[in-house]
């Protein structure tokens, strides 16, 4: 069984100052470069740690190094779907299949936006908008921090970023960016 998952922070898909005046050119650079960067470290030495452990048959501190394998690797992954979803151009309402599907399952778009935005700060700042297979459905706004994440799904994120240029330290929400990279297939919206 392979512990290692090779975690490495890949370069943005825009330039650092490309979502000003939402958020700030060094507000992204530290949240990508320092904190995202901190997650794929983490990883890295937890799933080191976790090959250790296992080759010496010594279990000990296991279960601390999976919570951080869980804890690194989701902050880890969670910020790139972030960053994936964030586009120059992006923003508004969503349309087409998108807009017709919430509708569907919520209602309304401001439904959906109002449980979105309520889970997102339930978590930190994270929210995902996850469909399911089974259900055939969206699902309500899955909320998470990325300490305690493990899932997967298709979808939109969000995240919100505190300026910490300010020292006020007001968040600012990302989501004038979001609505680029919604993965659905036609199949999934029947």
């Amino acid at each position: 069984m392979s512990e290692f998952s090779n975690p490495e922070l890949d370069p943005l898909p825009y330039d650092y100052d490309a979502l000003e005046p939402s958020i700030s050119e060094q507000v992204l650079n530290w949240h990508h470069d320092t904190h995202h960067q901190g997650y794929v470290n983490g990883l890295e030495s937890a799933e080191e740690t976790l090959a250790e452990n296992r080759e010496s048959g010594e279990f000990g501190s296991s279960g601390s190094t999976i919570r951080n394998v869980t804890h690194n690797g989701s902050g880890h992954y969670l910020h790139t779907l972030f960053w994936e979803n964030m586009d120059p151009n992006g923003g508004g309402e969503p349309d087409g299949d998108l807009r017709a599907r919430i509708e569907a399952d919520f209602g309304s778009y401001e439904g959906w936006k109002g449980e979105f935005e309520a889970a997102a700060g339930e978590a930190g700042g994270w929210a995902l908008l996850v469909y399911d297979p089974v259900a055939q459905q969206l699902v309500p706004p899955a909320a998470t921090s990325s300490r305690d994440s493990s899932m997967s799904s298709t979808g939109t994120t969000s995240h919100t970023s505190t300026n910490r240029s300010s020292r006020a330290s007001s968040k600012q929400s990302a989501s004038p960016f979001f609505h680029r990279r919604v993965e659905l297939r036609k199949d999934d919206l029947r």
